[in-house]
């Protein structure tokens, strides 16, 4: 695929096939189990596939790929515990979330902000994040980031002492878990 797609002419779907062939590079290498992840290997085809995919023109869904690839290289950053170039990406993502209203996405975004906050131990701010992403899975009614969010909630109050909040988010997450 990657050899045909190099000779297309017309640079938006040349931009478009390359994007999508190093994101499949990227997601092969992230999920074989029969191998160690290699996050450098990783982040090499995510950037490619980011780098293809910023060439693609549009607004809106047609930069979800763009923002989608940017969140992926904050992730492996975050495995590689590189907290300043993860949220660099994740900065990236977050500013494609508003410009192009994809709400949804963002979710994952601050996610990444609270695990960078908690690796910190910057609880207060990790509580925080969490609850922006709480808030925006309530919004567009994804049960399974409403239970990561109600679950590490607990969690973090539990971890900062506030028992009435860590047992209120608990009991959200297993009415979620349980359903």
């Amino acid at each position: 695929a990657l050899k045909y797609a190099v000779q297309i002419s017309e640079k938006q779907v040349k931009s478009n096939n390359m994007a999508r062939i190093y994101s499949v590079f990227a997601n092969n290498i992230a999920e074989n189990k029969a191998v160690p992840l290699n996050l450098d290997s990783l982040l090499y085809y995510r950037k490619k596939s980011y780098s293809f995919g910023n060439q693609i023109s549009g607004k809106g869904n047609a930069k979800a790929f763009v923002l989608i690839q940017a969140t992926s290289i904050g992730r492996a950053y975050l495995m590689k515990k590189n907290y300043d170039s993860a949220k660099y990406y994740f900065d990236l993502s977050l500013n494609l979330s508003e410009e192009n209203q994809l709400e949804k996405y963002a979710v994952e975004i601050y996610m990444g902000y609270g695990e960078i906050n908690i690796a910190k131990n910057k609880l207060q701010n990790a509580i925080s994040n969490y609850k922006n992403a709480l808030s925006i899975a309530l919004r567009t009614k994804n049960i399974q980031n409403i239970r990561i969010c109600n679950q590490k909630l607990a969690k973090l109050y539990d971890e900062v002492g506030d028992t009435e909040n860590a047992k209120n988010y608990f009991k959200e997450f297993t009415h979620i878990s349980d359903s």
